[in-house]
């Protein structure tokens, strides 16, 4: 029978702790506070050096172009028909650029770029503000020269090539990346890495900590003993550390009522 309460009592301890509320979760947290702020700070400090030192810098060159509305004869035509017709071609100027023949037309004239027509169809970025003819390239790089010579390159066959493609000569270069220019790199973001993995860590550890304190069946205290078993508390018996109080490894306790002694050894 006393199996069978000693079962019973881990059952319902168990249950009781996978029912934590947001008061014991915050007295596991401070109970654990400490591992929680070492986790954190490490994590954090490994991801900074990650980013200063492990992870390739990255640089990003832009070009622009400007869809413009012209006739055969290259006079413009500023009415609004022909604007909302270059508004309308933007989307199919940007599918264009990133298909894989624009890009053989690419590296064929340019064959010292290092990447295949694939691999700059998938790198290149194409994007466009709303309502405007402007379409900007973007081109990532860990050499700033080289994402510059490229996006540039790229420009230049789009514009060549459109005359003869869509029949009709109305993309104008409105700007070229300065392929001398020293900028700083757009990625790794440091600020950022160490911000995600500094939530990540605080998250991680106090679900940690969480779900270890759930799964302990172990009770601590005579308070969480009483909660478990729903039964006042009589007596409890302190543990004597100060060894001042011990004078020899055995104690005489006397017996009420016997008129004996009894000798027991008190282990410390």
């Amino acid at each position: 029978m006393g199996q069978n309460h000693i079962g019973g009592l881990n059952r319902r301890d168990r249950r009781v702790k996978m029912e934590l509320g947001v008061k014991e979760i915050l007295q596991v947290i401070r109970k654990r506070s400490w591992w929680l702020v070492t986790i954190v700070v490490l994590a954090s400090i490994c991801a900074g050096i990650a980013s200063l030192y492990l992870l390739q810098p990255k640089y990003e060159a832009s070009g622009q172009i400007i869809i413009s509305s012209a006739n055969s004869t290259g006079q413009s035509l500023m009415s609004i028909n022909e604007v909302n017709m270059d508004l309308r071609l933007i989307d199919t100027y940007k599918e264009i650029i990133k298909t894989v023949a624009m890009m053989k037309k690419v590296t064929a004239s340019n064959p010292d770029i290092e990447h295949t027509p694939e691999e700059l169809s998938r790198r290149v970025e194409v994007n466009s503000t709303s309502s405007t003819q402007v379409i900007t390239l973007s081109y990532q790089h860990e050499n700033y020269s080289q994402a510059a010579k490229t996006v540039n390159a790229i420009v230049l066959a789009f514009q060549r090539e459109i005359p003869s493609l869509m029949n009709i000569d109305n993309v104008s270069i409105l700007g070229l990346a300065n392929e001398e220019a020293v900028p700083a790199p757009v990625s790794p973001n440091i600020v950022f890495n160490v911000a995600v993995t500094f939530m990540i860590a605080l998250v991680g550890g106090i679900g940690l900590f969480v779900l270890l304190e759930m799964l302990d069946d172990t009770i601590k205290s005579e308070e969480e003993l009483a909660r478990l078993l729903n039964l006042p508390v009589l007596a409890t018996v302190n543990i004597i550390r100060d060894t001042k109080f011990i004078k020899s490894n055995s104690a005489t306790i006397h017996g009420e009522g016997t008129g004996s002694d009894v000798t027991i050894d008190a282990k410390v």
